[in-house]
């Protein structure tokens, strides 16, 4: 199972690797502002595309980028290619960590992978922040 082949992508190997986005999309959501007396709503309401948009690899998109902090990543590679990688980074000053990068190679969808990836990524958030508690209780680790 290739969920069980999930590694560490270590920094030295793997450091600016570009990650092969691609994607095409026939739609877009556009948003909607409607007023109603002295409330409003705001909806985000899916349209078809005049003609398909597609996101090309433009070699921008690049794990362990150095303005990133306490960066960790880990994936799959398959014969010395990588096949799908997640990336976090510790955010100490707002005490959050930010998935700066989750992409499954096309071939390998729909397996599982990003839940196995997102996964690691909360358990790390549970590793790495701090809990703030009730007053009068002390901070812990979440």
């Amino acid at each position: 199972m290739l969920r069980d082949a999930i590694i560490p992508l270590a920094r030295a190997r793997w450091e600016g690797y570009v990650l092969p986005f691609h994607y095409i999309s026939h739609s877009y959501y556009e948003v909607e502002i409607v007023r109603e007396a002295d409330d409003f709503r705001v909806s985000f309401v899916k349209k078809p595309l005049a003609e398909p948009f597609e996101l090309k690899p433009d070699g921008s998109d690049k794990l362990f980028q150095p303005h990133w902090e306490e960066v960790m990543a880990w994936g799959v590679t398959e014969g010395g290619r990588l096949v799908t990688a997640i990336e976090t980074a510790v955010e100490k000053w707002s005490n959050r960590l930010r998935v700066t990068w989750l992409w499954i190679d096309d071939a390998f969808r729909r397996q599982g992978l990003g839940t196995a990836l997102m996964d690691i990524a909360v358990q790390r958030a549970r590793d790495e922040m701090v809990c703030y508690p009730q007053i009068g209780q002390r901070k812990r680790k979440c």
